[in-house]
C-alpha cells in the first residue's frame, strides 16, 4: 500500500511523508509557471500559445483552473475578468461557453478550459493544475476531467482540504500542497497553516509548492529531509533559479529560460 494513502495517521506521515517512485516524477525537470508565456512577444499566460511552447521547449507545465457556474473548468489565473481580458466580472460566473467568447489582451485569443490544454500536452510533458476553488466540487471537475488524460499530471492547491479529497478518494493521483505565503481571504486559521505548512499532514501531500523565500522554513525543511520532494515557486531570473536549486528539487519558473533542464 502507497504509505501516502489517507489512511495513514498525520503523526505517521510526518515522519515518513516521502512519496513512492511513481509521484516523483514532479522532480524530473523544470516547469513553466502557467505555461512558458512571454509578454514582449504576445503570448499571454495560461494560453494555448504557452502552452505549445513550453511542449517544444520540454517544459513541465503549471496551469490554474478556475470552476465556471456549468461545472467546467477555466484555465485562468484570477478570479476577475479585467486583467487577462479587459472585461468586467467574476470568472466564477460565466459558462463555457460564455468564458470561451473572451479574448486575451494580448493576442485576441480565447482562454482555454481544461480539456483543450491536456488534449495539446497528451503524454509529451507533465501537467501540475493548481486548483484555485476551495470546494470539493473544484477537485471533483478536475478528476473529472483528468482521470481519462494519457500524460502525468497532479493536482495541486493552497487549499489542504482539496488536497486531503484527492488522499482519500484518488490517492493514485499525485498530488502537491502549496504554501509558503499567507492567503487571507481563505481565512485566519487556513492562512496561518498555508504559511507554515502545518496543514500539510492533515492532506499527506506528494510534494510540497513552496514559496522560494520560505523552502529554509521549519516544516518544509524537515519533510525534504524525510523524502518529500519540495518544488521552489516562483523563479523569475536565473540568479533565483540557481538560488532555489539548493533548497529545492524542481522549480517553477517564468520570465526567463533556465540555463539548463535538470538540477
Amino acid at each position: 500500500m502507497n504509505r501516502n494513502h489517507k489512511s495513514a495517521t498525520p503523526l505517521h506521515w510526518f515522519f515518513n511523508p516521502a512519496p513512492t517512485v511513481e509521484h516523483r516524477w514532479v522532480m524530473e525537470r523544470p516547469i513553466a509557471h502557467r505555461g512558458l508565456f512571454d509578454p514582449a512577444q504576445g503570448i499571454p499566460e495560461n494560453s494555448m500559445a504557452a502552452f505549445q511552447r513550453a511542449v517544444e521547449a520540454g517544459f513541465s507545465i503549471e496551469l490554474d483552473v478556475r470552476l465556471l457556474a456549468d461545472g467546467q473548468l477555466a484555465v485562468f489565473h484570477d478570479r476577475e475578468l479585467w486583467r487577462m481580458t479587459g472585461e468586467m466580472g467574476a470568472t466564477e460566473r460565466l459558462t463555457a461557453a460564455t468564458f470561451c467568447h473572451l479574448r486575451f489582451l494580448l493576442d485576441n485569443q480565447h482562454p482555454p478550459l481544461l480539456p483543450e490544454v491536456l488534449a495539446l500536452v497528451g503524454d509529451k510533458v507533465g501537467v501540475l493544475v493548481e486548483i484555485k476553488d476551495s470546494s470539493v466540487q473544484a477537485a471533483q471537475a478536475v478528476m473529472r476531467v483528468a482521470q481519462g488524460h494519457p500524460g502525468r499530471w497532479a493536482a495541486l492547491s493552497f487549499h489542504a482540504e482539496v488536497i486531503a479529497w484527492f488522499a482519500k478518494y484518488h490517492p493514485q493521483v499525485t498530488r502537491g500542497l502549496n504554501g509558503g505565503v499567507f492567503e487571507w481571504d481563505s481565512g485566519f486559521l487556513s492562512a496561518l497553516g498555508m504559511r507554515s505548512f502545518l496543514h500539510a499532514a492533515a492532506s499527506q501531500p506528494h510534494f510540497l509548492g513552496c514559496y522560494l523565500k520560505r523552502l529554509q522554513s521549519p516544516v518544509p525543511r524537515w519533510l525534504r529531509s524525510r523524502g518529500l520532494p519540495l518544488i521552489a515557486w516562483t523563479a523569475r531570473s536565473q540568479e533565483d533559479y540557481q538560488s532555489a536549486c539548493q533548497y529545492g528539487d524542481a522549480v517553477i519558473f517564468e520570465g526567463f529560460l533556465p540555463e539548463k533542464h535538470d538540477i
